[in-house]
C-alpha cells in the first residue's frame, strides 16, 4: 500500500503524495512552480532532458555543480548516474533545499551535497544578505568537471551573470564543461534586457560576456526546452 509522503520539518505533502522505498518522490506543486514547471510532466521531460545533455559529459568520477539546482529537477536523473563522484546543488530558496536535502540526497550513495545560500533576488529572495555580484561558488579553483545552470541565467541581471560567468570559469577544470541556458528574445540594440522575472539576452553579446569572464564557446546546442542552450569551457 502506498503511503502519504509528508515532509514532518514543512509539511509539505509530496506529489504525488506516496513514497515507495529507495525512490525519490516527486516535490510539491509549490516547489515545483518555483522552478518554471506548471504541470508533473513538464517537471520529468525538462528533467530528464537535461540530464541526458549532461550525461554525454559526465566521465567517471566525475564532480558536477548544479548552479540555482531548485527542487531537484536535474539532480533527481543524476542520482543514479554511476559516474558522478560528487555533487554539489545550491539555491537561494531554502524550501528547494530542505526538500532535497529530505528526499534525495539519502538515495544518492552519500555523494550529493546541497546547500542554501542567502543571496539576494529582488524576485526570488528580497531579503536576501549576499549580494549575487559577490558570491563565490561553494568549490574550489579547477575542481568541477561539470557545472550547468538550467534557467538561471534567465532571471540574472547583468552584473550578477558576469560574476556567475566569472566564478563559473574558476571552479572549472581545464577539460571541464559548463551547459547554461538564456532566454534569447532581444536584439543588439538592446542586449540585456528584462527584469528577474525573466532577463533575455542577444546571443552574441551573451558570448562576448561570457569571454570577457573567462569562458569559451564549444558547442551551440541550440534550443533546450525552449530556452537557447551553450556548452562553455575555460579559455586556453
Amino acid at each position: 500500500m502506498a503511503v502519504a509522503a509528508v515532509d514532518p520539518a514543512h509539511g509539505a505533502m509530496c506529489d504525488p503524495a506516496y513514497l515507495w522505498k529507495g525512490i525519490i518522490p516527486y516535490p510539491p506543486s509549490s516547489l515545483r512552480y518555483a522552478v518554471g514547471a506548471p504541470t508533473l510532466e513538464n517537471f520529468l521531460v525538462v528533467g530528464d532532458a537535461w540530464n541526458q545533455v549532461l550525461s554525454r559529459h559526465i566521465s567517471p568520477q566525475a564532480s558536477v555543480l548544479d548552479i540555482g539546482c531548485g527542487c531537484g529537477r536535474t539532480a533527481r536523473f543524476l542520482a543514479v548516474n554511476p559516474h558522478v563522484r560528487r555533487y554539489v546543488g545550491f539555491d537561494v530558496i531554502p524550501e528547494n533545499i530542505a526538500w532535497n536535502r529530505r528526499f534525495i540526497a539519502p538515495l544518492a550513495a552519500g555523494h550529493f551535497e546541497f546547500l542554501h545560500f542567502d543571496i539576494f533576488s529582488a524576485e526570488y529572495n528580497p531579503g536576501g544578505s549576499i549580494k549575487a555580484s559577490e558570491f563565490r561558488f561553494p568549490a574550489p579553483d579547477r575542481s568541477v568537471n561539470v557545472a550547468f545552470a538550467a534557467s538561471l541565467f534567465t532571471h540574472v541581471l547583468e552584473p550578477d551573470a558576469a560574476r556567475y560567468l566569472s566564478e563559473v570559469s574558476r571552479v572549472l577544470a581545464p577539460d571541464g564543461i559548463a551547459v547554461l541556458s538564456i532566454h534569447d528574445a532581444t536584439t543588439a540594440e538592446a542586449p540585456y534586457v528584462g527584469t528577474e522575472t525573466r532577463v533575455d539576452v542577444y546571443p552574441p553579446y551573451w558570448l562576448r560576456l561570457a569571454a570577457r569572464n573567462g569562458l569559451a564557446l564549444r558547442e551551440h546546442l541550440g534550443d533546450l526546452c525552449g530556452q537557447d542552450t551553450y556548452l562553455l569551457g575555460v579559455k586556453s
